[in-house]
């Protein structure tokens, strides 16, 4: 019905508000990445992920803006997984969503650590929802410095190379990624 369609319109474009907002400004160090993320955040899109997040919470009664930023969380994991996706390692899209990829227009260096560093500003996000949640100060280790700060070191060398991604940053991009999601090795 028209009214669900207006809610579901109205949910996408708080999204669509909003993400800009969580992310790190292209005018802050390192500036060719935190563009990238931009760029795949910003491809047009249905926004489903994060407006079935949105709609869920407003069954159960949420409305918070920690849940506008969980959904948009959601959505950052989401243009991560089609970032890495579309490199020349795997489909090798050339574009998506109508619009040259991450890696065709910023390089596989940096469309790599961008995606990294969506997926870590998403785990921050949601973390500091939790928190906030459950009653703890909003301040958090993660905060907004977590995909700058993980990422800063890395993105001079690995762009540098002609743009060629290399083991080398792999292992940088993976070590850093694993640092910050203090990832449990005994879980499957």
């Amino acid at each position: 019905n028209a009214a669900l369609g207006g809610r579901l319109a109205r949910f996408a474009t708080l999204v669509d508000q909003r993400l800009p907002e969580l992310l790190p400004p292209s005018s802050e160090r390192p500036a060719r990445v935190h563009e990238a993320m931009r760029y795949a955040v910003g491809s047009p899109g249905k926004r489903l992920r994060p407006v079935l997040t949105l709609s869920v919470a407003e069954i159960f009664g949420c409305r918070e803006p920690a849940v506008t930023d969980l959904a948009c969380a959601i959505e950052m994991v989401h243009a991560c997984s089609l970032v890495l996706d579309d490199l020349p390692s795997m489909d090798d899209a050339r574009l998506r969503r109508g619009r040259p990829t991450t890696h065709m227009v910023y390089g596989e260096a940096t469309a790599v650590l961008a995606a990294f560093a969506l997926f870590n500003r998403a785990y921050a996000i949601a973390g500091d929802g939790f928190k906030c949640a459950n009653g703890a100060d909003s301040n958090s280790f993660f905060g907004d410095t977590a995909c700058t700060t993980a990422f800063s070191g890395f993105a001079a060398p690995a762009t540098s190379v002609n743009n060629r991604f290399t083991a080398c940053t792999a292992i940088q991009v993976l070590g850093a990624a694993g640092f910050y999601l203090n990832a449990d090795s005994n879980t499957a």
